[in-house]
């Protein structure tokens, strides 16, 4: 990581995907444990490499216990950047194989994502014993608690889940910070290119430069 910020890397994306270690190993195959995730994070911040985490919640037997296992871990890290995704499963991938044979999925719902309908931003399809409402609520939920303060948490626990405080918690997605990064970063490259080019010609000799 010390390598890749010498070279000018200033921003990552994590793909946590789940914050509970279980769901991660039995539904996504990823052998990592919360501890070297947070190690991870620890060694960005150190480099000072900014860094976002992507998150999956309303995954196949996953737990409203589990899903909040996500903010926890999120928030252990404190990332720059947060986004959250709810699962859709899509046809003829792994998961959605182990939805139908296990009967989480019904042919209906299974229909409609045949049919492209939903998809990971606002999710229609039903997961057999999934708490989607929790789903939803840890979707807008987790942006924002990660970026506020301990002592505001509370506050943010008890808002209601409704369009004003999706609109809100876009603000505390990677996406703007990204953006305003990026502008910024082709800035400083254009006048640090400019400048060289300007230096070379100055001290030019020949056909040097």
């Amino acid at each position: 990581m010390q390598l890749l910020a010498d070279a000018g890397c200033i921003y990552v994306d994590i793909g946590i995907e789940s914050g509970s270690q279980e769901i991660r190993e039995k539904m996504l195959k990823r052998k990592m444990s919360n501890e070297d995730i947070i190690n991870a994070a620890q060694i960005l911040k150190e480099v000072k490499i900014k860094f976002c985490t992507l998150n999956m919640v309303g995954l196949p037997t996953e737990t409203a216990e589990q899903m909040r296992q996500t903010y926890e871990l999120n928030n252990k890290m404190k990332p720059d950047g947060t986004i959250v995704s709810i699962f859709y499963p899509y046809p003829k991938t792994e998961l959605t194989e182990f939805c139908i044979e296990c009967g989480l999925l019904s042919p209906k719902e299974y229909e409609k994502i045949c049919n492209g309908e939903g998809g990971y931003k606002d999710s229609c399809i039903a997961i057999k014993d999934v708490d989607m409402e929790e789903a939803k609520k840890q979707q807008v939920m987790i942006p924002l608690l990660t970026r506020t303060p301990e002592f505001l948490q509370p506050v943010i626990k008890n808002l209601p889940i409704n369009h004003l405080t999706s609109i809100i918690s876009i603000f505390f997605l990677s996406i703007p910070g990204n953006t305003c990064m990026r502008i910024r970063e082709y800035i400083v490259m254009f006048l640090k290119s400019q400048y060289i080019y300007l230096l070379k010609e100055k001290f030019s000799f020949g056909n040097f430069k």
